[in-house]
């Protein structure tokens, strides 16, 4: 099966599950797709009737005229192929809830004039560039056209040197609210998608737990290049104070009276929404042992007790005293007076 009968498979079978699928297609084939949408109850039966002429006239002529404007307004017949196989690996992705139809036009425009230029055979890139669409279809506004713009100046070994830096990526705890059992689901929002803010800890990049996964000062400079990672030779320091930071693995809290160093690179912001996609991450082994003997080698404290976890996360949050919700003092957001059980007052009481 072809990359773009695949796409017409999965727009069908999105015009059973729901119409978020339907909504990316005619997102991502908008051009032809908006004079072609009657009322909205035969909107799915178009769009997957569309894709369905794609995938039988791409391989053969002649091509009808829907197939031509599309292959016009895309630049060319390899670019509908380009676009339909990364189209085809975003739709499994999007959430029951998502909306595609949210996503700014100026977005997917930019979106799609970079995508169709990516092949098949560059599998990294094609990928990252589907989990781009279906993070931003499922969070509108989350992902930036800066992002898109630098994925799209990376080759295929580029990504995967950027995927090789993600696994030592740290994630702080403080402002993500834990879900205990029984609690309801998170609120949906742009401060609780993902652990806030992410890391990328390169200590010492001539040490071998860097060097021999291809991080070192040569390849960072190159990611810093393409606007990925801000390199700071001095190192950059946190904190100090208390801090819960999360590996593939598991936690660390450190507790420090002097700014903790984080090492020699940091995540730009392009460079932080992109590490989101590179899912899932493996902490290399021997990665947090290293940072921990590091760190207590500079005089900070370093626990994994989950129990300390939940109490720095919970320091965050204040109780309502009129509605008895928990607000989040970092963002203001306000959850139910239940959400957390009876765990965030246990903690609070032992802090």
């Amino acid at each position: 099966m072809s990359d773009i009968e695949a796409m017409a498979n999965a727009g069908a079978e999105g015009a059973k599950a729901g119409k978020a699928s339907l909504d990316l297609i005619g997102k991502v084939f908008g051009p032809v797709l908006t004079r072609r949408q009657a009322a909205a109850d035969a909107q799915a039966e178009i769009q997957v009737a569309l894709a369905n002429r794609l995938s039988h006239h791409i391989e053969s002529n002649p091509l009808d005229a829907d197939v031509l404007e599309m292959l016009a307004t895309c630049g060319g017949r390899a670019s509908v192929a380009n676009l339909a196989n990364i189209l085809s690996k975003a739709l499994p992705m999007l959430d029951e809830e998502s909306d595609p139809s949210l996503v700014s036009d100026s977005w997917t425009a930019n979106w799609r004039d970079k995508a169709r230029l990516i092949p098949p055979h560059d599998e990294d890139v094609a990928l990252l560039f589907a989990q781009l669409l279906a993070s931003e279809a499922n969070s509108p506004g989350s992902k930036s056209k800066k992002a898109v713009n630098v994925l799209a100046d990376m080759e295929p070994e580029d990504a995967k040197l950027f995927r090789a830096l993600s696994n030592f990526r740290l994630a702080e705890m403080r402002t993500v609210p834990i879900t205990f059992a029984g609690a309801p689901p998170l609120p949906r929002s742009r401060f609780n998608t993902a652990p806030n803010p992410p890391f990328i800890v390169v200590l010492d990049p001539q040490n071998e737990l860097y060097s021999s996964r291809g991080v070192d000062f040569q390849s960072l400079a190159h990611l810093e290049s393409l606007g990925l990672v801000k390199v700071v030779p001095q190192g950059y320091q946190i904190g100090p104070g208390k801090i819960a930071l999360a590996h593939s693995k598991g936690f660390l809290i450190l507790t420090a009276e002097m700014p903790i160093p984080m090492g020699q690179a940091y995540l730009t912001t392009a460079g932080a929404q992109l590490t989101d996609l590179c899912v899932p991450l493996e902490s290399p082994e021997g990665f947090p042992e290293y940072l921990t003997n590091f760190w207590q080698s500079q005089g900070i404290a370093v626990s994994e007790d989950l129990n300390e976890v939940m109490k720095v996360t919970l320091e965050a949050y204040h109780q309502d005293t009129e509605t008895g919700e928990w607000i989040n003092q970092n963002t203001n957001e306000r959850y139910p007076a239940d959400h957390f059980g009876d765990t965030i007052k246990a903690v609070q009481e032992q802090a």
